[in-house]
């Protein structure tokens, strides 16, 4: 019949209408499924911190956690007046011995002396080219023979005459220092020295240790972002500021930054560095969360990215000092807490140097042993200075 026919063929049609738009349906409500696993894992792995970059312990951990002993060692007031005149003394034969085989070294730990007057600073410096001299070499042997019997060692001392300075031409010890990564950020760096010195004023926290932190996160952009480095961060000498899961030049994560205003009014907190910082962050404005991203990530004005990663330094060195340890003068050990965050700060008395892997020109540093040796090379000391 006729008619029939007619309701079967409508009847079919609307079959196929039905399991098409079921075909639809079932395929969107899968890619809703599909982007929401997806937010929901990237949510849960920013939360759980596993976004961050492996870390690992430095491989020289134990020589770090030997200069700081002997350091302390020399400075005991029952070795101190026994041992000054033979440190200082073997200091200078080191410096000599340095001036032929790496004298642009040589010449920033000279001008650090003079300008700070401390031969433990120099020391320090000495000690941290020591860690990259191979075995057997003229300047290793030199090194040994200051330590044990520097009256015999061939190198005329005449500290009165003497005119070493480094020199633009000599390559250091430190094989970050002869990239054109660290000729970039440290053009970048010295840029910003007013800031930074700022920021050092109103919080007390030294301006190369606020510096530090900046080698690790910058040389690691630099080098993970070649494509912006050669287009924009080299021509420029620019800072790289990041505005993902870090934020800032400073690589200010979003949760270490609330933290660090929450720690900065509680003084219940084991971080709280006491009432003077208490107004440091005060907001201006209800929307907390978008006035702090726009804080930290301004490209024209790091002053917010330096005071949330001075406050930082504050608040960890408040919280080992109250459980009976000073790190202040541990930069390799401030630099690796910085890397890993508030989760990773646990006082206690033999702390490892680590943190995030990084590469630059073929060589492997952790984040604590870049901020240590840029704490101690020297580099910027004219715009970013000792105490």
């Amino acid at each position: 019949m006729p008619g029939g026919n007619e309701e079967n063929t409508n009847s079919k049609h609307h079959g196929r209408i039905y399991r098409a738009t079921s075909f639809v349906f079932r395929v969107l409500l899968y890619l809703f499924a599909v982007v929401g696993l997806v937010l929901t894992a990237g949510y849960f792995a920013v939360r759980f911190r596993l976004t961050n970059v492996p870390g690992a312990i430095d491989l020289n951990d134990r020589y770090f956690a030997d200069m700081a002993q002997k350091n302390n060692d020399s400075l005991r007031p029952e070795t101190a007046s026994s041992t000054a005149s033979f440190g200082e003394l073997a200091l200078w034969c080191k410096l000599f011995a340095m001036e032929k085989e790496s004298p642009a070294d040589a010449g920033r730990i000279l001008v650090a002396y003079r300008e700070t007057g401390s031969p433990d600073l120099a020391l320090r410096m000495v000690e941290s080219v020591g860690e990259h001299l191979a075995t057997g070499t003229p300047l290793s042997d030199n090194f040994f023979a200051c330590d044990t019997d520097w009256l015999n060692v061939p190198i005329a001392i005449n500290v009165s005459s003497t005119t070493t300075t480094s020199s633009p031409e000599t390559t250091s010890v430190y094989p970050w220092i002869n990239t054109s990564e660290w000729a970039t950020l440290s053009q970048a760096i010295a840029k910003d020295a007013p800031i930074i010195g700022r920021v050092a004023s109103e919080t007390g926290v030294e301006p190369r240790l606020i510096a530090a932190q900046l080698i690790g996160e910058q040389l690691r952009l630099y080098n993970s972002e070649r494509e912006l480095y050669k287009s924009a961060f080299a021509p420029l000498n620019i800072l790289g500021s990041e505005t993902q899961f870090s934020l800032g030049v400073a690589g200010i994560k979003t949760e270490t930054a609330i933290a660090v205003e929450k720690n900065l009014t509680d003084p219940f907190s084991e971080y709280y560095p006491g009432p003077a910082y208490v107004h440091l962050l005060d907001f201006t404005s209800q929307d907390h969360d978008a006035e702090r991203y726009a804080r930290i990530t301004d490209e024209h004005d790091h002053y917010y990215a330096y005071l949330y990663a001075a406050l930082f330094i504050k608040e960890v060195e408040a919280q080992w000092a109250k459980a009976g340890f000073d790190i202040s003068s541990r930069p390799e050990i401030i630099s690796t807490l910085y890397n890993l965050g508030f989760a990773g700060s646990r006082p206690n008395a033999n702390p490892q140097v680590g943190g995030t892997v990084i590469t630059i020109g073929g060589t492997t540093y952790t984040f604590g042993s870049l901020g240590y040796e840029f704490y101690y090379s020297g580099e910027l000391e004219s715009s970013i200075p000792y105490k």
